[in-house]
């Protein structure tokens, strides 16, 4: 293997490498943001469940208020990391793809200088 095809293969080691990282990443947001959903039903359950039990109500519009909001404010800073992520493996993927040119015009340049044989 010369230099050229350990560059490339080292290439494609990095570009998966970091692809699937990102991909964990993703995954984790995901899982976040679940996880951060499924915490705002619960608290929109136990307030309707200990309200019950007091004979002066609290404000549950305000309440509810709070939690759309926190859903809001939650929902938007997924999407940026989402889009973020996003960005970061169409970047991967063209720093890849530069490499795999690089690498195929270095082969068509050796071809025509009848270094390699087709």
């Amino acid at each position: 293997m010369d230099t050229n095809q350990r560059k490339l293969a080292q290439a494609e080691e990095i570009y998966l490498t970091t692809q699937k990282q990102i991909e964990r990443q993703l995954d984790g947001l995901s899982d976040e943001k679940r996880k951060f959903q499924y915490y705002l039903e619960n608290l929109s359950e136990q307030l309707r469940f200990s309200s019950s039990h007091y004979d002066v109500k609290p404000d549950q519009r305000a309440f509810y208020r709070l939690l759309s909001d926190s859903q809001e404010e939650a929902e938007y800073l997924a999407k940026k990391e989402r889009v973020r992520l996003e960005d970061d493996l169409e970047e991967n993927q063209a720093t890849y793809s530069k490499e795999v040119q690089r690498y195929e015009e270095f082969q068509r340049q050796e071809r025509k200088r009848g270094d390699i044989s087709c």
